[in-house]
């Protein structure tokens, strides 16, 4: 009896200690959970320097000067841009209908673009890391020229255009290098198929024309196809095609008679036939814009005609520009070396309305009602717009594809010209940047 009173006793002692332990435990444990559970503190990388349109930072919206942290959010919308000053040195212009995040990372500040397009740089040879959908890109610079790249990302598709210093894409396979004056594209695995490095599309009709140049992507809706394919350089363009460019994106067409077809962003067009024998070509733009370089018609029975919802215009040999949209259809003669003539001749759509252009000017052919000629300064107006609207500065053909072991396809060519938003830059004189003190 005394021995199990003991015995009952030393039960009772350990329990007390075991619960004791337990209590304890519980104690660290919640203030571990605790620690785990508070928010990292805040950290500031740099300013919103600048800030025009509709610009937010984690949703809120933003103006010049606005601290920005690390994880921050920045958006852009239609006709806006913002950029962004980090206190590493590095900086970053954002384009329209855009979003980034900056944050801490191997290269001081790291720059995520998450969609649309993002222009960063740096004085120093300092290297910046820019990450996007399925890759990321390590940009070092050189020495009295920094760095300067741009990357742009839509859907499956990303491109990478470097102006200065050296560039390193990296995905889950060999990285790829590239030096100033190249861009690379890269199409994620599961994109539709390519043949030969081209669109993948089978031949099927007479061909039409070449992509001679491309920013940053288009497509073609082929008949039989059943499906949009992708277009690059040096990608054909057969009767019937229907090419589509997005937001952003540009397409150079040379057809087989040495006409040059320059198509605007967000624009649809058909090539309906290209006959280089009977020098006859019939263009269909839907929508959009597109300029027009036009080989000189000398055969009896030929023509170059592009036809709209509301207007047919005949062209013998010069350089013109046609904008198609819900209110009607705008011409402009852009001849350079005009000799007085009326090069261009506009129809409307019922043959009753018609309007000779001479070089610089524009006329107006509305859903309803009558044709209207602008005056020269509303023409060169009109000219301006519609030019920004159409401008190809990407790389002619010729690229080499390699084709990494994850599938994602990076297409390389060496640049004629600064792509994108970064001939605004050049053009603006926004290179240079100057430090920025913390925020």
């Amino acid at each position: 009896m005394v021995a199990d009173f003991v015995a009952f006793r030393m039960d009772v002692g350990l329990l007390k200690r075991n619960a004791l332990r337990l209590a304890a435990l519980a104690l660290i444990a919640t203030a571990q959970a605790g620690r785990a559970e508070a928010p990292a503190p805040a950290v500031p990388l740099g300013l919103l320097e600048q800030a025009s349109g509709s610009v937010s930072v984690q949703g809120s919206a933003a103006l010049p000067g606005a601290t920005v942290m690390a994880g921050d959010l920045i958006s852009t919308g239609a006709k806006s841009s913002a950029r962004l000053q980090l206190r590493s040195g590095v900086w970053a212009t954002e384009a329209p209908e855009s979003q980034m995040v900056a944050s801490l990372g191997a290269q001081a500040s790291d720059v995520e673009l998450r969609s649309g397009a993002v222009v960063v740089g740096r004085r120093s040879t300092d290297a910046v890391r820019v990450n996007f959908p399925g890759a990321w890109v390590v940009v070092k610079g050189s020495a009295g020229k920094g760095a300067l790249c741009e990357v742009e990302s839509s859907g499956n598709s990303s491109k990478v255009t470097l102006v200065a210093g050296t560039a390193e894409i990296h995905t889950s396979g060999d990285p790829v290098l590239l030096q100033a004056g190249q861009w690379a594209r890269l199409e994620a695995a599961g994109s539709p198929p390519r043949a030969g490095g081209q669109s993948g599309a089978t031949a099927g009709g007479p061909e039409a024309g070449k992509v001679t140049r491309e920013v940053p992507k288009g497509t073609v809706q082929r008949q039989g196809a059943g499906q949009e394919l992708p277009l690059m350089a040096n990608d054909p363009v057969q009767w019937n095609d229907v090419v589509h460019t997005q937001e952003r994106g540009r397409l150079q067409i040379t057809l087989v008679d040495g006409s040059v077809l320059s198509v605007g962003s967000r624009s649809e067009m058909r090539v309906v036939k290209a006959d280089p024998e009977a020098q006859q070509t019939d263009i269909e733009l839907i929508h959009g814009t597109v300029k027009a370089d036009v080989q000189k018609v000398t055969k009896s029975g030929g023509h170059f005609e592009i036809h709209t919802k509301t207007a047919v215009i005949g062209v013998v040999g010069t350089t013109l520009l046609v904008k198609e949209e819900k209110k009607g259809t705008m011409v402009c003669n852009t001849t350079k070396e005009s000799k007085g003539e009326a090069e261009v001749s506009v129809t409307d759509a019922n043959g009753t309305q018609q309007k000779k252009l001479k070089s610089g000017f524009c006329a107006f052919f509305p859903l309803t009602g009558a044709a209207v000629a602008l005056s020269a300064g509303a023409s060169a107006s009109a000219i301006a717009g519609m030019t920004t609207a159409t401008i190809v500065t990407a790389a002619a053909a010729g690229a080499a594809t390699v084709a990494l072991s994850t599938g994602v396809i990076v297409t390389i060519v060496s640049v004629g010209a600064v792509g994108g938003i970064v001939g605004g830059l050049a053009a603006a004189g926004t290179f240079s940047s100057s430090p920025v003190s913390t925020p």
